[in-house]
């Protein structure tokens, strides 16, 4: 039994929310209004995929990041780094995650999306092995998995979008990748690329990309009124404005833990609210439309 919670803390399935992504053209679209098994099942297999593959990715960073990991106060307890979990065993379910989450793909899904979550993996395995000790590169390439875990989700259910929308997921996947190389500083990490930042650097580089992911939405939502007529969609500029505000709060005042990507929308309720309500804003605008 310890064993088994060891090998689902070694796939780190808290993070899996991240690969809610996925489903965000299956919403926007309004896909999900079409109540029928297969419509769901394929949304459920798309984010399945997409969560075994981010876990084998999770898996080959701990074995790499094994050694380093054991001199960090809080990455010496996960399974590779304290010895609960062998490197053969960590392998061998590596590679089950990777053969599933293709052969789900591969069966279920069209080429393009075979291509996409190929072309994920490749970003994935050339940020654990080489980018993720540089500067800037580091966070492209993260907010990169972001992007393509959206273009999955187009390809996977045929369900174009606003170019907005791919362009605010590039640019608030920035904003958080930066506040989380912000925190380690505050942590005092020993991560390679803080050495090409500095903390006033990645304070305006924050601040950049927050500006930038809340440009993006306003966009999109003038598009959506232009298309629409209805006006309803500006009023959601609120809650996303909010949304970043709440966040930087949380991250300078240290009221939740900010640097673990999606821990502040477990432990916030006034964060996780505003989402909620963003949400249900959004929707009722994309239905009445």
């Amino acid at each position: 039994m310890n064993k088994l919670a060891e090998i689902l803390k070694l796939m780190r399935l808290k993070q899996w929310i991240k690969n809610g992504f996925v489903a965000i053209p299956f919403v926007l679209s309004l896909k999900f209004l079409e109540i029928n098994f297969q419509n769901y099942f394929n949304l459920f297999l798309g984010i399945l995929s997409f969560c075994l593959i981010s876990s084998a990715v999770y898996i080959i960073n701990d074995l790499i990041d094994r050694k380093e990991d054991r001199q960090h106060h809080k990455k010496k307890n996960r399974p590779l780094a304290k010895g609960s979990i062998s490197v053969l065993l960590a392998l061998v379910i590596c590679a089950f995650l990777i053969f599933s989450s293709f052969w789900i793909t591969a069966y279920f899904f069209n080429p393009k999306a075979l291509l996409v979550i190929s072309i994920y993996s490749i970003n994935s395995l050339i940020y654990s092995f080489h980018t993720k000790h540089f500067a800037i590169f580091d966070t492209i390439s993260i907010a990169l998995g972001f992007v393509l875990r959206v273009l999955f989700g187009i390809f996977c259910f045929e369900t174009p979008i606003s170019k907005w929308i791919i362009l605010l997921t590039f640019a608030i996947c920035l904003f958080l990748a930066f506040t989380k190389r912000r925190k380690d500083f505050n942590d005092g990490c020993v991560r390679k690329s803080l050495h090409g930042y500095t903390q006033i650097m990645l304070d305006k580089f924050i601040v950049i990309s927050a500006v930038l992911a809340i440009a993006c939405y306003v966009m999109y939502t003038n598009e959506m009124v232009n298309i629409s007529g209805n006006y309803g969609f500006t009023i959601t500029n609120i809650f996303v404005i909010f949304g970043v505000f709440r966040y930087l709060q949380a991250f300078h005042l240290d009221t939740s833990d900010v640097g673990d990507s999606g821990i502040i929308i477990y432990k916030d309720m006034v964060f996780l609210g505003n989402i909620v309500l963003w949400g249900i804003a959004l929707i009722l605008c994309l239905i009445c439309n």
